[in-house]
């Protein structure tokens, strides 16, 4: 077959195929997710997917406000200071900014059918699920890459790492020069744990406030259904 011969623009679906899919796509009643384990494709109610969520996010606070943007703009400022410090190359801050506009993490849950249906939320009808937080194009995905960098080959070096059991994929390095490397995580580290929000908590707030506009040492934002929320 030549190149020629090719029709890129042919479906591999059938109009039926096409159209069914369609409506799926547009059916806002059910839920479509991968099983927690295996191969499998759930089909789910929408009302006992958001069931199963809301019963979970009884150990997380809703605000009333999401914080990432100013956890971006003080990212940021770190970054700036960093750099003009000579601690990061302006190619290393620029990475670690990430995205102008970073979104809010998402959170959905991966329904748990293998385990017996007898011991499900409701049996035989809600699986549990497990939570998932999607951390993509968040305000420190990137400065989370960049540590990433130093903590990986560290983890090779435990006494019970093995290399069958370490099957992902290789990941994208960050630009990163080596003779700033160890100064650039040393006072990273020592930024975050002082100038970030997420490492204070306002006096007077406890973790049954649910107008809690800080954020916990390892508390995690994320939203769900429109609503931001933050784990305790």
């Amino acid at each position: 077959i030549t190149s020629g011969e090719l029709n890129h623009d042919r479906p591999n679906l059938t109009e039926e195929e096409q159209k069914a899919l369609e409506e799926l796509w547009k059916d806002t009643s059910i839920v479509i997710k991968p099983a927690d384990k295996g191969s499998a494709t759930v089909i789910m109610d929408r009302m006992d997917c958001v069931y199963e969520a809301l019963r979970q996010l009884t150990y997380y606070i809703p605000l009333q406000q999401p914080i990432y943007q100013h956890t971006a703009k003080q990212i940021s400022e770190i970054l700036d200071t960093m750099t003009h410090n000579g601690h990061l190359t302006k190619k290393q801050a620029v990475y670690i900014k990430g995205k102008d506009t970073p979104r809010p993490r998402y959170f959905y849950l991966l329904p748990k059918i293998h385990k017996p249906q007898e011991a499900w939320t409701i049996p035989h009808r809600i699986p549990p699920g497990r939570p998932i937080v999607s951390d993509c194009s968040s305000e420190s995905y990137e400065l989370a890459e960049y540590l990433d960098s130093f903590l990986t080959p560290l983890s090779t070096k435990h006494s019970t790492w093995s290399p069958q059991a370490n099957n992902e994929r290789p990941r994208a390095q960050p630009p990163l020069d080596q003779h700033t490397k160890t100064n650039s995580r040393i006072h990273l580290d020592q930024k975050i744990e002082h100038d970030l929000p997420w490492r204070t908590q306002p006096a007077g707030c406890d973790k049954t406030n649910s107008h809690h506009q800080g954020l916990r040492k390892e508390g995690t934002l994320y939203m769900f259904c429109s609503f931001i929320h933050v784990q305790l």
